[in-house]
């Protein structure tokens, strides 16, 4: 089995999935912050991200995350606001 290159296994956010999936949610976030770099304004990256993060205990950047994701995209803001009373609630999103 021939190994992948680095770059190419951040470029492609089905990784990203499948980390976070098995839990790998480190590998995860490395991915997702990848992608973000490449794509700013991908709202669904930030939903992605702040998933990530409340997994990894980060329920702040977490919040951060789903804040930004709101502000670009205005018509997002209410899912984002679910997300992160959800958050507060201390549940997973």
């Amino acid at each position: 089995l021939k190994l992948l290159p680095t770059e190419v296994i951040l470029n492609d956010e089905r990784f990203t999935t499948a980390f976070f999936a098995g839990g790998y949610y480190d590998n995860a976030l490395e991915s997702i912050n990848f992608l973000i770099q490449k794509n700013p304004g991908n709202i669904q990256y930030y939903f992605s991200r702040a998933s990530i993060l409340n997994q990894l205990g980060r329920s702040t950047a977490a919040i951060a995350d789903l804040t930004k994701a709101g502000e670009l995209n205005p018509s997002a803001k209410n899912q984002a606001d679910f997300y992160i009373k959800q958050i507060r609630e201390g549940k997973s999103i």
